[in-house]
């Protein structure tokens, strides 16, 4: 399962059937720790991805935040709603619905990117470091059952 997790540093699980379960991530999480698991997912072969308040692309991002030109702040090629196009697993995208930093229209077009099966929960009034906290049990309860569904046979 690829996922940005809270520990730090990439490192892989035992495999499932459809390919090892991997996490990387910096803590705490980072806008580099997503594309990194997007990037992971999209040339290794995982169960399932497990997004949380992704941006579509740095460029986006610099345009949002950064309206006077965005083009000369911005070095980084980071591009998540293009990249998703090559995962091939299950994808589960958590958004607060009152994010500020990076929309929820980022987690939906990120999502709606994905080639695969993939879902979008909206926790309602989360900002965007807190959808697991503001989720409670809908945010967990979503996680185990696409978890379990990954390493059935």
């Amino acid at each position: 399962m690829a996922r940005t997790s809270r520990r730090s540093g990439p490192s892989c699980g035992t495999s499932s059937p459809r390919g090892p379960r991997c996490w990387s991530s910096t803590t705490p999480d980072t806008a580099g720790a997503k594309a990194v698991a997007v990037h992971t997912a999209a040339r290794h072969p995982v169960a399932g991805l497990i997004l949380e308040s992704p941006f579509t692309s740095a460029r986006d991002m610099a345009r949002l935040h950064y309206r006077i030109f965005p083009r000369l702040l911005l070095h980084l090629r980071l591009d998540n709603e293009t990249e998703i196009r090559r995962v091939r697993c299950p994808v589960l995208v958590f958004h607060g619905t009152a994010d500020r930093l990076a929309p929820i229209e980022m987690g939906r077009r990120v999502a709606a990117a994905a080639p695969g099966p993939a879902e979008l929960v909206a926790i309602a009034g989360a900002g965007h470091n807190d959808t697991y906290d503001v989720g409670g049990t809908v945010y967990r309860d979503k996680v185990w059952a696409f978890v379990l569904k990954g390493v059935r046979p």
